[in-house]
């Protein structure tokens, strides 16, 4: 049996890193990365372990391979394989779509700290404040699954949600209570895109205009029901505009 803890703090008290290689890079101290404390070690029986944490690419995972679910945008950190057959892997060895070689454990529990606001979830038992705002479903014939919500909360202004994030005024679709109304979000980055969600024009709480990153779902974008789009219409599993 398997066990993910969240925090790194004891890394220095699991297996030595000597010189690296692709099963045990991970163990050689990684520059902090944002969310740093949010990282998880991966522990198993056998005393094996492994630091992974949210990824956008290969550069930010010290070593190993940045893979996820690119319909649900959900990236982490894995160690790789120097082979099929590479006895460091605790769990199995198999390819990535780019023919890499990764250490998969789906048999490891994964026991995850609470999240702060803003920071991306999946459900709301991830978050510090029980709320992980508009995370959005996707399905295929076999199963369904979520995408990235942001842990949020109700708010009455701006100071309730901290730094970078904004008291916003989400309208609510017909019937909806839970994925509206006054809540925390980010503010839309000065450049760039938002890291979740897309940038969009809300009201604050004050009644002031602000761009926040909002995970509901844009126009035309997939949808499962109408509060997971931002117009609040969902025809055909696809987000109409209002009107």
């Amino acid at each position: 049996m398997a066990l993910a803890l969240f925090g790194c703090a004891s890394q220095a008290a699991q297996s030595p890193a000597s010189s690296p290689t692709k099963g045990q890079a991970i163990f050689q101290e990684p520059p902090p990365p944002p969310h740093a404390e949010h990282d998880a070690n991966r522990a198993v029986a056998t005393g094996w372990s492994y630091c992974s944490r949210e990824c956008g690419g290969d550069y930010q995972c010290n070593a190993g391979i940045c893979l996820g679910n690119t319909s649900a945008t959900v990236f982490t950190c894995r160690p790789r394989c120097a082979s099929l057959s590479d006895s460091s892997c605790p769990g199995e060895c198999d390819y990535a779509a780019d023919s890499s070689l990764y250490c998969s454990c789906p048999d490891c529990e994964i026991a995850q700290g609470a999240l702060p606001l803003g920071v991306g979830c999946q459900s709301d038992s991830e978050c510090a404040s029980g709320d992980c705002y508009a995370p959005r479903r996707f399905c295929n014939d076999l199963t369904c699954w979520s995408g990235e919500g942001l842990c949020s909360t109700t708010c009455g202004s701006d100071d309730v949600c901290g730094e970078g994030l904004v008291c916003a005024d989400i309208p609510c679709a017909p019937g909806e209570s839970v994925t509206c109304g006054v809540k925390c979000l980010p503010r839309c980055p000065v450049e760039g895109t938002c890291d979740r969600g897309v940038c969009r024009t809300l009201l604050t709480a004050a009644g002031a205009t602000v761009g926040v990153c909002d995970t509901k779902a844009p126009d035309r974008a997939e949808c499962l029901a109408a509060e997971a789009c931002q117009s609040g219409k969902c025809v055909g599993e696809v987000c109409h505009p209002v009107g």
